[in-house]
């Protein structure tokens, strides 16, 4: 009974914030349309509605539109909402009229398609989050459950190199400012080896090795990204803090 109660409750509140969105896109379709009187409509989330008139929306002579809001995503109620408004528009001008033939009907509706379809690209651009099922968004319950979540858009699952790299700045970015203050060089987007093969060695013939090993792949080319010699870095003391003795060298 409880999870039957939950879902209603989303549901309607649900229902309610597409609404809420529906009213303040009417008025931006309006304005578009040249529609200087915002006509009557009805916002429904009766599926037995949408049963008998056998469609989401409906617009009559006298101007009065119906939409279907229930269990449909924001983006296409948003669609059949401003279809409807385009008739309305037709009926005012008179290019749609109860007596229409055929012919006319397919020509209004094509109109209506067309300019729904315009709009909504136009309306979506600037509103990206009517469509509900685009990657980063989530359904309201749910994104209110949840503390700060971020989709990171250009950081796809496909690069799992980047995503490495990432973890790693993000573990660092703390300490970010105070490393820029002691002068530690910028992280890089890459190690100097990127996501490269790498061979460590101290055998003086390794380079031939690579080469005949790349060779026979049918590759080649090869970087060297460090000396040839494993040599300590400079601040390193190379001085024994020990006192010569016999047996042993300064």
């Amino acid at each position: 009974m409880l999870n039957t109660f939950t879902m209603k409750l989303n549901e309607l509140t649900s229902t309610k914030r597409k609404i809420r969105i529906a009213k303040d896109f009417v008025k931006w379709a309006c304005d578009k349309l040249n529609i200087t009187e915002t006509p009557p409509i009805q916002y429904s989330d009766d599926k037995e509605q949408v049963r008998s008139k056998r469609t989401f929306g409906t617009t009559l002579p006298n101007g009065e539109i119906w939409v279907y809001v229930g269990e449909r995503n924001t983006a296409d109620m948003l669609r059949t909402l401003v279809h409807e408004l385009v008739h309305f528009k037709q009926f005012s001008i008179g290019t749609a009229h109860e007596t229409m033939s055929e012919k006319e009907r397919l020509s209004v509706e094509d109109e209506a398609n067309a300019l729904a379809g315009r709009m909504m690209r136009e309306y979506g651009k600037h509103n990206v989050d009517i469509y509900e099922g685009r990657t980063g968004s989530l359904q309201p319950d749910v994104a209110a459950a949840l503390p700060a979540t971020y989709a990171i858009p250009e950081l796809k699952n496909q690069d799992p190199y980047l995503q490495y790299r990432f973890g790693v700045a993000m573990a660092g970015a703390k300490g970010a400012k105070q490393r820029m203050e002691d002068g530690v060089k910028e992280y890089s987007r890459e190690s100097p080896w990127g996501e490269n093969e790498i061979v460590v060695s101290c055998d003086p013939h390794i380079e031939q090795y690579i080469d005949d090993a790349l060779k026979q792949l049918g590759l080649k080319g090869k970087k060297l990204i460090s000396t040839r010699k494993s040599e300590e870095t400079s601040d390193v003391g190379k001085l024994s803090p020990m006192r010569a003795f016999k047996g042993y060298k300064r």
